[in-house]
């Protein structure tokens, strides 16, 4: 892929958004942001903690944060 890559979203009922962009090292989760605001509950302790991330970390901040993103979405499935 050149110099920009996507990770794309993959369910099979939307391909219209790209929920993240790599370049250089530093991925931009705006997207990952618009999905929060506009998805998750407006109490939703993951959409707060992803809505107050700066809109660009490094490969690894992602890699360090995306398991306890992922964490807080099991966490609130369950309530």
């Amino acid at each position: 892929m050149g110099q920009s890559e996507k990770i794309r979203n993959v369910s099979p009922h939307e391909d219209r958004n790209d929920y993240l962009r790599v370049k250089n090292g530093i991925i931009s989760i705006t997207q990952l942001k618009q999905w929060a605001r506009e998805t998750l509950p407006h109490g939703s302790v993951l959409s707060q903690v992803l809505l107050h991330q700066n809109d660009s970390v490094s490969t690894e901040e992602f890699l360090i944060k995306i398991p306890i993103w992922l964490k807080l979405c099991d966490l609130e499935g369950r309530r």
